[in-house]
Order: C-alpha cells, then sequence, then structure tokens
C-alpha cells in the first residue's frame, strides 16, 4: 500500500491509515511526500514477526539518497527519484 501525503491528509495517511492497514495484516506501507518537483521522502514500513503495527524499516530523501525506492520484499523494485517527478526542475 502507498499513500501520496498532502497538506490536507497528512494525518490521516500516518496515524489513522497506517493503523487501520496494519490491523488489516497489509504487510508493507509506504508513505510518499512531495513538493512542486516531485517526489521528497519516502517512508517504508512493514508489519515484522507477525505483529500488527508498522516498524519503520527506511526512509530516503531526494537530496540525500540515490534512490527513491529499492525493496527486496516482497518483491525486487528500485524507484529512481526521477521517475516521481512531476515537474522540470528549475
Amino acid at each position: 500500500m502507498a499513500e501520496i501525503v498532502s497538506r490536507w491528509s497528512d494525518s490521516r495517511d500516518r496515524i489513522h491509515k497506517k493503523g487501520e492497514y496494519a490491523k488489516a495484516g497489509i504487510p508493507h506501507y509506504l508513505i510518499v511526500d512531495f513538493d512542486e518537483i516531485g517526489a521528497v521522502a519516502v517512508e517504508h514500513y512493514a508489519l515484522l514477526g507477525g505483529e500488527r503495527t508498522y516498524s519503520r524499516l527506511a526512509i530516503t530523501h531526494r537530496d540525500r539518497d540515490p534512490c527513491a525506492l529499492n525493496l527486496s520484499d516482497p518483491f525486487t523494485l528500485r524507484v529512481e527519484w526521477r521517475e516521481l517527478e512531476v515537474a522540470p526542475r528549475g
């Protein structure tokens, strides 16, 4: 599950939805923050050891990390920051 956070949905996505998805047993949860250029940060959470609350596995930042997302579980997926741009850099 992935949520694109906006200023109107921030607490709903970070608290309420995250808790509901964990209770439903969805194994991975991503929260993606955007600005006018594109994705700024990606937070990766997972249910570990049969728990019903998420543990944060990673957080990546556009200005710090080489790629936005690099998963090997539950499947292999690599997402580059440029793939998450919504407008050209100025």
